[in-house]
């Protein structure tokens, strides 16, 4: 009996320090950075293979310091066109008149 009350003891001691370890933060306790250091955070836009819009407009860059511009793959379905509204391009539904 008491070698089935050790090893009990011994599994619940084992499952409680493996759950323990993890350096996950546990739910609300930790909220991401704290107010004091995200005035101090640059936002870097750094190497990316797939096209994105920044502030130079839609561009991807496969190696540091190069842009090269390019469009979004054109949704599904028919009456897709490359617009421009403002200062930015987009693909435009002419059919449904709205902005992907």
């Amino acid at each position: 009996m008491k070698m089935i009350m050790a090893a009990t003891i011994l599994g619940l001691g084992a499952a409680l320090s493996a759950t323990s370890a993890s350096a996950a933060p546990a739910g609300k306790m930790f909220s991401g950075t704290p107010m004091s250091a995200k005035s101090q955070l640059i936002n870097v836009h750094g190497v990316h293979k797939k096209c994105q819009l920044s502030h130079r407009g839609w561009h991807r860059s496969p190696r540091k310091g190069v842009s090269i511009a390019c469009r979004p793959t054109k949704p599904k379905g028919q009456f897709w066109s490359w617009r421009k509204k403002g200062s930015q391009w987009g693909w435009y539904n002419i059919r449904n008149k709205r902005w992907n």
